[in-house]
């Protein structure tokens, strides 16, 4: 069973490192006999956060959860009773989740219209199958589409290339840069908003007299512009997010975690136990020493605004002010989270269980020596004392990456790059210095930081509002109240809520250069 714990321990570490390392640190202190009760629980998490993993990552959500249905299977076949129900229910979960994902993926791929995915969707409700019977279902429903539509014969106008619901929002894709939508060649971007407002309301004298933003023509009747607009907002704005980086790699020194509320968060790391004694013989065993507990506790908070779209924007066909709002928004969110977590190396709060500042010398954190290979050595051997909580064992960390100012780069790489026998860090920050996180947000010239991956001993959370990593965009979608009918004008509002602190102090030094 401890092995069965081990692997799915693993498989959350990969969707959810901040959980994981609670959940290693409790299993540390878990009697045997309550082995398969932890591994429930385990399993559990794992399902809670596979959803969101399956949307950020389908390839890793659905290698957990097979990662997830493999290792319960084997962890079943020795159990039953009530423990065994909440297992197979996770296990069960995770299958959901995994046709979920492959259902998904297999209707993108085969382009059905709109109503056609949902009749497959609505086929599939509340059951799990095989990749053979998706793929049989949805050739069944194309042929059936096939057979009741019209060929040969036209009525009104013609648009070329744009007949259905699904073209309609690519072409407003490709009219906001979305990458994806441009590789489609079958369907011709809209040439600026006006033309994808005149389009998709059929409002083409642009009047707003009958219905204003929210009048839609009969081939786009489920629908209307203000949503499709929404849509490739969103995509825009997640294609940004990903390309664009203030600071490339500064998302590795941090764990992230999935909340569900505003309320403060606590996190709680359990002490380790000091080595066994021995006992002699026939003498009694004595009391071990219990390890004590830290807590550090944090709040959310958000972060957001409006962006207003008015009548007069469609009417001048102003594309530039709509289209470019995705890539600033991108920009001014990665700024937003980067001076966020920026702010934790430079103005160090304090540690919450000893009250001391998170880099301090009680801490063996911190240093006054300037970046260069034999600093390196020094905090290296450091990192590697650093010593678990209660027990004073060693850890036994690795010095794996360094943040630096701009100005410090030229010596960083040459300090990487020298093949000198003197020189105990050739290639040590990656071939192509990877491991070197130039963040331009450090303004002070010689300060530098360093420390070991998360992976091995994670030191700052930060969580995000139901998972979501990247800003959300929603619309004020009532057409008789507010700005829409006093104005005429859309308003969408970007929302984004994250909070975080530092969970530990081992694993992360600080160099105060005077």
């Amino acid at each position: 069973m401890r092995e069965s714990i081990l692997k799915v321990l693993e498989a959350l570490r990969r969707i959810d490192a901040g959980r994981a390392s609670d959940f290693a640190k409790e299993f540390e202190t878990c009697p045997e006999d309550k082995h398969f009760e932890f591994f429930a629980k385990v399993s559990e998490a794992v399902a809670e956060k596979l959803p969101t993993a399956v949307v950020s990552d389908p390839a890793a959500g659905r290698a957990v959860a097979d990662m997830l249905s493999e290792v319960t299977k084997s962890a079943l076949a020795a159990q039953n009773g009530q423990v065994m129900l909440r297992a197979q229910e996770a296990l069960a979960d995770a299958k959901k989740i995994n046709f979920a994902s492959t259902l998904e993926r297999k209707l993108t791929e085969s382009k059905l219209p709109m109503p056609a995915q949902t009749l497959v969707r609505e086929h599939f409700n509340g059951i799990v199958a095989d990749d053979k019977a998706i793929d049989g279902y949805i050739l069944k429903t194309r042929e059936s589409f096939a057979a009741f539509t019209s060929v040969g014969t036209t009525t009104g106008s013609i648009e070329v290339g744009r007949n259905s619901l699904d073209k309609i929002q690519l072409a407003m894709d490709g009219l906001m840069g979305v990458k994806e939508a441009l590789k489609d060649k079958s369907v011709r971007p809209f040439r600026g908003i006006r033309d994808a407002y005149q389009h998709i309301s059929g409002d083409r004298d642009c009047s707003f007299a009958q219905g204003g933003f929210f009048r839609v023509s009969e081939a786009i009747a489920t629908t209307d512009f203000p949503n499709i607009l929404l849509n490739s907002l969103t995509k825009k704005l997640i294609q940004d997010y990903a390309e664009f980086q203030i600071v490339p790699g500064l998302e590795r020194l941090y764990t992230t975690t999935r909340l569900t509320d505003y309320k403060p968060q606590d996190r709680v790391r359990l002490g380790y136990l000091s080595d066994l004694p021995t006992v002699a013989e026939a003498g009694a065993y004595t009391e071990l020493t219990k390890p004590t507990d830290e807590k550090i506790t944090y709040t959310i908070g958000k972060k957001g605004g409006l962006l207003t779209i008015s009548e007069e924007t469609i009417r001048n066909d102003d594309l530039n002010k709509i289209a470019q709002f995705p890539n600033r928004l991108a920009r001014a969110a990665r700024h937003t989270l980067a001076t966020f977590v920026t702010n934790f190396f430079t103005t160090p709060p304090n540690y919450d269980p000893d009250g001391l500042a998170w880099f301090h010398a009680t801490h063996a954190n911190t240093g006054v020596a300037a970046l260069s290979s034999n600093e390196l050595d020094a905090r290296a051997i450091l990192l590697a004392k650093q010593s678990e909580k209660d027990s004073t064992n060693r850890l036994g960390l690795t010095l794996d990456w360094i943040m630096i100012p701009i100005d410090l780069r030229p010596g960083a790489m040459q300090i990487n790059r020298n093949m000198l026998a003197t020189n105990n860090w050739y290639n040590k920050f990656g071939d192509n210095e990877e491991n070197i996180i130039v963040n331009p947000l450090l303004t002070d010239t010689n300060d530098w930081f360093g420390g070991s991956m998360p992976a091995n001993a994670p030191f700052l959370e930060i969580g995000f509002l139901d998972g979501y990593e990247t800003p959300q965009i929603f619309l004020a979608n009532l057409p008789t109240q507010g700005t829409q009918f006093t104005n005429d004008q859309l308003q969408y509002k970007v929302k984004f809520v994250f909070g975080g602190k530092p969970i530990d102090f081992r694993g992360v030094f600080k160099e105060v250069v005077p």
